[in-house]
This record gives structure tokens, C-alpha cells and sequence, in this order.
């Protein structure tokens, strides 16, 4: 019972890691320079006090929403600062701000209910807003937008990765949902790391550590600097372990 309880620790330390390093993956995509550049490219002078450094005003931020409400039939201008909005406000953890994303974005979609990049983004701002909120209703809603974006684009890897980890990271988990989520996106990426982790997470979680192996060495081979790849490699072993 010792290496069994030692064993549930070690996988809920490094389930932890793991969604530390999915956060971080998103957050590089989400830079505070989208936001910047939207702003330049829509030729909008600097708000006054602008700083060249990781924050923006909560007048800045304001300026931009109140021109989007006030030009509501400018989709472009929607899409544009919905997308960079939330870029930014994942790299805060501002649930507020995501939702102001949703808002916007979902303006977007009264016009195209099919628009990849509006869908893809709403589901991206759910899915944070669940993850920041530890809200798992929000990782329905965001299964609902993913869906759309992947009915058109069925390839794309990481999206259909992000739509698999709605069913890990939910309450209770559907650890099988999520592993045939998981090999659909690996069959379009063999090397995404992301969905190679969470494979290996979902069967430790299911105590099948032959399976685990398997992701495991695929994830050592395609991403050996994986910075994982220690953790999980502990947390495989104690699991192994035949509980005394």
C-alpha cells in the first residue's frame, strides 16, 4: 500500500508538471507582441503611457474593446483583436479579459459560423477559462468550438491535441476519449510532443504502464529534450512497482 500511495503521488506531481509545461506551450504562442502588432497593423496611434514591457493599461486594453463595440459590423477588427486579446490574456491568467475574447470572437461567428481561426480561438479561450477557473463545464463549451474548427481542418494536430486534453483535464476524467483524441493527432503529427505526454499521462493514470512504455520511448525518440521526459520516466517506474 506504501508504493501504491507513493505511486498516486509521484503521477498527480508530474500530471502537475506536465499541464505547467501545456500552459507554458500555449503562452509562447501567446506573446505579448500579438497584441502590439494588432494594434500597429489597425494603424492605431499608442494609448499614452504605453511601455515596452510585458503589461499593458487597462486603458490601452479598454480603447481597443470600446472600438470594437463601437464598430461591431467590422468582423476583421472582431477577429483580429478577439484573437489577440485572449493571446494576451493567457499569458495574464485573466479569466475577465478571456471572456471579453469570447465576446468579440463570438460576433465574428454570428457572420461565419464556419471561420477556422475564430472557432479555434474561442476554443482556446475556453479552454484556459477552465483550466485558469478550474471550471470544468468551460472544457465543454470549448469542445464545441473545436469541433467546428476540426470538421474543417481534421488534421490539424494541435488543435485535435487541445480537444483531447478537454477530456483529460475534466471532472471525471475520460481518460479512453482522450487516448483516441491523442492518436488521431498523432497520426497527422508522429512527433507532437504535447499529445506523445499526455498519452504517456493518460495510461499511467490508467495503471497501464505497458502502454505508458510505448508513448514514453515514442516521446524519447521524437523529442528526446523533452523536459518531461525525467518526471515521466520516474513516475513510470513507481508505478511498476508491485504495491506491498
Amino acid at each position: 500500500m506504501e508504493n501504491k500511495a507513493i505511486s498516486i503521488a509521484v503521477i498527480a506531481l508530474i500530471a502537475g508538471f506536465a499541464i505547467g509545461f501545456l500552459v507554458a506551450n500555449r503562452l509562447n504562442r501567446s506573446e505579448l507582441e500579438s497584441l502590439r502588432s494588432e494594434n500597429a497593423r489597425l494603424k492605431e496611434p499608442p494609448a499614452n503611457g504605453e511601455e515596452n514591457g510585458a503589461t499593458l493599461s487597462d486603458d490601452e486594453i479598454r480603447t481597443r474593446i470600446k472600438k470594437a463595440d463601437d464598430d461591431p459590423g467590422n468582423l476583421e477588427y472582431q477577429r483580429n483583436l478577439g484573437i489577440a486579446l485572449y493571446r494576451y490574456a493567457s499569458m495574464k491568467k485573466d479569466v475577465p479579459l478571456l471572456n471579453e475574447s469570447t465576446r468579440l470572437l463570438k460576433r465574428v461567428l454570428e457572420a461565419d459560423k464556419s471561420s477556422v481561426d475564430a472557432n479555434t480561438a474561442l476554443g482556446n479561450a475556453y479552454f484556459d477559462i477552465g483550466y485558469f477557473s478550474q471550471d470544468s463545464a468551460s472544457y465543454a463549451v470549448s469542445r464545441q468550438y473545436y469541433e467546428v474548427a476540426l470538421k474543417q481542418r481534421p488534421d490539424d494536430s494541435s488543435v485535435r491535441t487541445d480537444y483531447g486534453l478537454t477530456f483529460f483535464l475534466q471532472q471525471p476524467p475520460d481518460y479512453d476519449r482522450a487516448l483516441a483524441e491523442f492518436e488521431k493527432s498523432l497520426r497527422s503529427d508522429p512527433k507532437n510532443e504535447k499529445a506523445l505526454e499526455f498519452t504517456t499521462q493518460a495510461y499511467l493514470k490508467k495503471n497501464d504502464t505497458v502502454n505508458a512504455q510505448k508513448a514514453l520511448d515514442r516521446l524519447k525518440t521524437a523529442r528526446p529534450d523533452n523536459a518531461s521526459i525525467a518526471g515521466l520516466t520516474a513516475a513510470l517506474a513507481t508505478t511498476a512497482q508491485p504495491a506491498k
